[in-house]
């Protein structure tokens, strides 16, 4: 988890340079968009490894209130519930709609 440096322009480029020169998964900040890629690496030794790079968006306001670059950002809400254990995760990315967000079929308000 980190808060995240690297910015392109477009839903998904941005994932898609943090995938570039990852060697683990990662999500991060910064950019305030949900985006998520992954890409499989195969490794010598025939193991396979999926990569993540994912950003669950931002949970600040997006109607011009917070200060930005340009009054209409590619800004998108939402976040994410990250599932592990010692050897794996699984990630939910939870869009936030309005002021709603749908998790495992039930509806919160936020």
């Amino acid at each position: 988890f980190i808060h995240g440096n690297i910015v392109r322009q477009g839903g998904g480029e941005t994932a898609k340079a943090v995938l570039k020169d990852a060697n683990h998964s990662v999500c991060y900040g910064h950019i305030h968009r949900f985006e998520h890629k992954c890409y499989t690496v195969h490794k010598r030794s025939g193991v396979s490894e999926v990569r993540h790079a994912f950003s669950p968006g931002t949970i600040a306001r997006i109607d011009g209130a917070v200060p930005a670059q340009s009054k209409r950002n590619d800004w998108q809400q939402g976040l994410a519930v990250v599932d592990y254990t010692d050897a794996d995760f699984w990630v939910d990315m939870l869009p936030i709609k309005g002021y709603s967000v749908m998790y495992r079929g039930s509806m919160f308000e936020v």
